[in-house]
């Protein structure tokens, strides 16, 4: 009598976690295929660049999944672009991509102006990266979990002291001066490939 309940609860937290990324077809048979595929997934990644916004609109007024706009968001002004054409109903905030942490905050304040969550993405930083992506990610627009994980997922060692999940799997903001941490000056020697110095 149990099995029926269980089932369906593990059905629902398989459907929580899917996700796909993907190309935006061309045809429209592989808009059906992705079509019948969104009806199993909570969001679609798409990883295209601005000129395809109206294609993304048009998908993503077929389809109950959220999109969720990566790639193409490049600056504030992609975002508010997208967002207007009702290209997306998620937009991935990462930092290099954008141009640094200003632009990054523009584009999470563009999109929760307009009721659309944002997440952090990661792009293999060392800790002084990670540290910014933290600050960056307990913002309130950042409302889905992102992807920046424990030092030790990346780095044997890392050039500042390592970060480390929390069993609950959460990461604290660093508290300290400037963005939160130090290079280890040990660390950062060794792993300087070329050094000019200016007088």
């Amino acid at each position: 009598a149990t099995q029926a309940p269980l089932a369906a609860a593990r059905f629902g937290l398989e459907r929580l976690r899917r996700g796909l990324q993907h190309a935006l077809p061309d045809t429209g048979a592989r808009r059906a295929q992705l079509q019948s595929q969104a009806a199993r997934l909570t969001t679609m990644f798409a990883s295209q660049f601005s000129d395809c916004r109206h294609r993304h609109a048009t998908l993503q007024a077929q389809i109950a999944s959220d999109i969720c706009l990566d790639e193409s968001i490049r600056s504030a002004a992609d975002a508010r672009a997208a967002i207007g054409l009702g290209s997306c109903r998620i937009v991935n905030i990462k930092q290099g991509r954008v141009g640094g942490i200003p632009e990054a905050v523009r584009v999470h304040d563009a999109a929760r102006a307009a009721g659309i969550p944002v997440w952090c993405g990661g792009m293999l930083e060392t800790g002084v990266g990670r540290a910014t992506n933290l600050a960056l990610a307990a913002m309130p627009g950042f409302t889905l979990p992102g992807d920046t994980s424990a030092s030790h997922r990346y780095f044997m060692e890392d050039i500042t002291e390592p970060f480390v999940l929390a069993p609950d799997g959460t990461m604290g903001v660093p508290d300290g001066p400037g963005i939160g941490v130090d290079p280890i000056p040990e660390r950062l020697l060794e792993t300087t490939v070329h050094a000019e110095h200016v007088s």
